[in-house]
């Protein structure tokens, strides 16, 4: 095994220079540079909000898809839009409101690529979609799909919000 080994060294050695500079080459360049380094601190402040609460919707059997939109008009009082077949809002439902930033930019809901649509479960696994809309003065709201032959149920779930003020 000596053998091999002082055999492969040797055979290295009288191969040459491949990778060393030719001694007729001088090297002519001597660089320096300068790197620069940045670093943002922010305060990293936790909001608090209320929930988005649709209240209680009333659908028939093997209803078809519709879609429920509330709209928030920056004072907290809210208004209903649907859009389906016999489908009836009961009431009690409110725009959600993010405490503390009063003045945000509506494109701040956090989503993985540019779907911002947010699915809500029930105790079986059965989901709703909610697409949400911030109005810039803390409230959110938008609008709820309910698919045809929806399961009965509560349905709830959560999203993130960012923002820097």
């Amino acid at each position: 095994m000596r053998k091999y080994f002082l055999l492969s060294v040797a055979t290295l050695m009288m191969s040459g220079t491949a990778n060393a500079v030719a001694p007729e080459e001088p090297i002519t360049t001597y660089a320096t540079g300068t790197v620069e380094v940045n670093a943002s601190i922010l305060r990293n402040a936790t909001v608090s909000c209320t929930p988005v609460n649709f209240g209680t919707i009333a659908v028939p059997e093997n209803n078809e898809v519709a879609t429920i939109t509330m709209s928030s008009d920056g004072s907290g009082r809210t208004t209903i839009e649907i859009q389906g077949d016999n489908i009836v809002h009961l009431g009690d439902n409110s725009a959600g409101y993010c405490d503390g930033i009063n003045d945000f930019d509506p494109d701040m809901i956090e989503r993985e690529g540019k779907d911002t649509t947010v699915l809500i479960s029930n105790e079986n696994g059965d989901t709703l979609s909610f697409e949400p809309v911030a109005n810039g003065r803390g409230y959110i709201a938008g609008t709820l799909r309910i698919p045809s032959s929806v399961t009965i149920g509560t349905y709830s779930g959560s999203f993130t919000i960012t923002t820097t003020y």
